[in-house]
Formats: structure tokens, C-alpha cells, sequence
């Protein structure tokens, strides 16, 4: 894993294919406005928080560990997308706000044969996540 430089942005979350609940790891798509130029496609290890439209933090445990896929869904042939899996949270979030900063780069992203063997490495990136997130506390 590779440390970068902090970034923090914000994005509305929005429907997505919702192809990520399909399979138990459900995501927040984010329309985001102005993309960190620093970044580089990958899954990043990140921490939300989230806001209402007023930029009010409307969840009780304020900052949220997550994982977040940034670029081309490579494996669907679909277009870019921001897309943030919270840790141990199951809320409908959508049409609110997600702030993220961003602490480490965990891998490129990349073409897997089919959707199984692509949810299969996301459980291994939870895992790597939730390995990271327990000694950071």
C-alpha cells in the first residue's frame, strides 16, 4: 500500500446499477464535481463523513471507515464512477453527502473475468480494510 498526500472532496450519492448489493457489498455512488487531479485510478482506503444538504453531519458515529473505488468499472464495461463502500453500515444514504479523505492507495483497479472473481478481491480489500482501519484506532 502506498501513502499519498491527503485529499478531501465531497459528492452526492446517487443510484448507481446497483450491482455491488447484489452481491451483500452494497456501495454510495458519487456524482463529485470537482475530481481530485492527484489521483489516479485505484481502490483507496478512505474515511466519510456524512452530510445532509445543508452540510450537516447527520450520522451518529461522525467519521466512517471505507473503501472506495476510483475510475473505469473495468470488469462491467461501464463508464467511470466514484463508489465508496462504508464498513459495518447498512443505511439508505441516498441524496446526501459523503466528504471523503483519502489515506492510502490499496491497488490498481482491473479487469476480473466475471462478477464473482471481482467480489471475491472487494472481500479481500474489506478485509485488508478492516485489518488497516483496527490498528489505526
Amino acid at each position: 500500500m502506498k501513502k499519498i498526500s491527503k485529499s478531501i472532496f465531497s459528492g452526492k450519492v446517487t443510484k448507481g446499477f446497483q450491482v455491488g448489493s447484489k452481491f451483500g457489498i452494497a456501495t454510495a455512488n458519487l456524482a463529485v464535481e470537482n475530481i481530485p487531479k492527484n489521483l489516479k485510478s485505484g481502490v483507496y482506503l478512505v474515511q466519510v463523513l456524512l452530510k445532509n444538504k445543508n452540510n450537516l453531519i447527520i450520522n451518529s458515529k461522525k467519521i466512517l471507515n471505507a473503501l472506495m473505488h476510483f475510475g473505469e468499472r473495468k470488469t462491467f464495461g461501464s463508464d467511470f464512477s466514484i463508489e465508496v463502500h462504508i464498513l459495518d453500515f447498512e443505511e439508505d444514504i441516498y441524496d446526501n453527502y459523503l466528504e471523503v479523505e483519502i489515506l492510502k492507495y490499496l491497488r490498481e483497479t482491473r479487469e476480473f473475468s466475471n462478477g464473482d472473481a471481482l467480489f471475491t478481491q472487494i472481500a479481500n480489500d474489506i478485509e485488508i480494510a478492516q485489518i488497516f482501519f483496527n490498528k489505526k484506532d
